[in-house]
């Protein structure tokens, strides 16, 4: 499970098509980054296409929409797969619901890849838990384009609601002595407001480092000034690219901290989209998903408004960086 840059994505095993290829298109022109590096001879069986519904679609989605389609079109053995699925970014449960329905007929599918790049942290980690559970033994390969952001602009504005993630936690919100683990980012509100709903009596709060770029952890810090300068709160540190940082940062707070039976811990995932692959391989390692509700939680705060306009600045055009989740071996 090793992390690096690739700017000409071959499929997973030679001379074998991936069963499947996923993406998720965005108002964000990074979206497209990936199907552009996909090699000539790159094919997959199937593919699975997100779009989230917006009120102001400002042409940007259907016109990478179009890119992504065109570019997928010669490499899809199915081509109606091509087609996107339409969702509402706010509910998760439909999506789950739609996977279940969706894969019922696949028993199947070994070799997933998942461009992560624009997929929402809800939707990403409600994806990879849904394939883990119903492909334990397939080879999953995460692909994702780094973007570069504003260093006076947040990213999101406002909170909508405040709610443990579906399949991440128990059905009833207990806050009583709790724990809570944030991994920031450039959204200063949902990270207060999700601080003040909790009232834990212990906080970590986890900035990028190394970040994704030059300068890419000094807007978090400004913008989660009040969080990091609060007497209580314990500052740490996991890089911003590599998942297997942001997992062995988690087990070790939830290990040092399980004993308390009384305990509730909380994690909630405002960083990098990579760490967001960490917190999955955290619930991986830690928690049978099959079995019981996990002790550790993850808390999500759904932004009231996106600063579409000043989302990300730019992105690499020239890579795209790739990990892959294996299967365990038995």
């Amino acid at each position: 499970m090793s992390l690096r840059a690739v700017s000409d994505i071959k499929t997973i095993e030679k001379d074998r098509p991936d069963d499947l290829f996923m993406s998720c298109i965005s108002f964000e022109e990074r979206c497209i980054n990936v199907v552009n590096h996909l090699s000539e001879s790159y094919t997959a069986r199937r593919s699975l296409i997100i779009r989230y519904l917006a009120e102001n679609e400002v042409g940007l989605r259907k016109k990478h929409q179009g890119i992504i389609c065109h570019n997928l079109s010669p490499r899809i053995e199915n081509k109606q797969s091509i087609n996107p699925e339409f969702f509402d970014k706010y509910n998760p449960y439909s999506f789950w619901y739609f996977l279940e329905d969706w894969f019922k007929d696949f028993d199947s599918v070994e070799r997933i890849t998942i461009d992560i790049t624009t997929f929402t942290k809800s939707y990403l980690l409600i994806l990879l838990k849904f394939l883990h559970k119903r492909y334990p033994k397939a080879t999953l390969r995460v692909l994702y384009t780094k973007g570069i952001y504003p260093e006076n602009e947040s990213l999101t504005w406002g909170v909508k609601d405040i709610t443990i993630l579906p399949y991440f936690g128990k059905s009833r919100l207990e806050k009583k002595n709790s724990i809570l683990v944030l991994l920031l980012g450039y959204e200063d509100d949902r990270a207060y407001s999700i601080w003040e709903f909790i009232d834990p009596i212990k906080t970590v709060a986890i900035i990028a480092d190394p970040p994704t770029y030059l300068g890419a952890e000094r807007p978090s810090k400004k913008f989660n000034e009040a969080i990091l300068a609060h007497p209580d709160t314990i500052k740490d540190k996991v890089s911003a690219m590599d998942p297997l940082e942001t997992k062995n940062k988690l087990s070790e707070l939830y290990n040092n901290n399980k004993k308390d039976e009384d305990l509730s811990f909380f994690i909630a995932p405002l960083g990098t989209k990579m760490q967001v692959v960490g917190v999955h391989l955290f619930f991986e390692e830690e928690f049978e998903f099959n079995v019981g509700v996990p002790i550790a939680q993850i808390i999500y705060a759904y932004p009231a408004k996106y600063n579409e306009k000043k989302y990300t600045l730019d992105y690499e055009k020239d890579k795209v960086w790739e990990f892959y989740i294996r299967p365990k071996e038995k």
